[in-house]
């Protein structure tokens, strides 16, 4: 296995590098260029993330285990949206849900 292989083959960071804990302790989690602009709520209420996506011409289609919502397009297309019928929306299935409608961060 190559991993154990890997792992065997590294020194024992205490030992071998007794002054890293003092490093790594003033060195930043992330990096400069990877700074929060601004943090998504943990969880959103379902009416409000509802009454977000409606403002750029959602519309609900069905609504039963989850909400399908549908945007008809200037040149005619349609864009499907597909959410979980949730009391609450999770952060990250938010972020999902803007990207996959091409909604910016901002006007949520």
């Amino acid at each position: 296995m190559v991993g154990r292989h890997f792992m065997r083959t590294l020194p024992r960071l205490p030992n071998a590098l007794p002054w890293l804990p003092h490093i790594v302790s003033h060195t930043p989690l992330r990096p400069s260029w990877c700074l929060k602009v601004g943090a998504f709520p943990n969880d959103a209420p379902k009416r409000k993330v509802v009454k977000a996506l409606e403002e750029p011409g959602f519309t609900i289609v069905r609504e039963r285990e989850h909400i399908a919502m549908v945007r008809d397009n200037v040149d005619g297309t349609r864009m499907p949206l597909t959410m979980p019928n949730h009391p609450t929306i999770k952060g990250a299935t938010l972020r999902a849900i803007l990207t996959q409608s091409n909604i910016s961060r901002e006007k949520v």
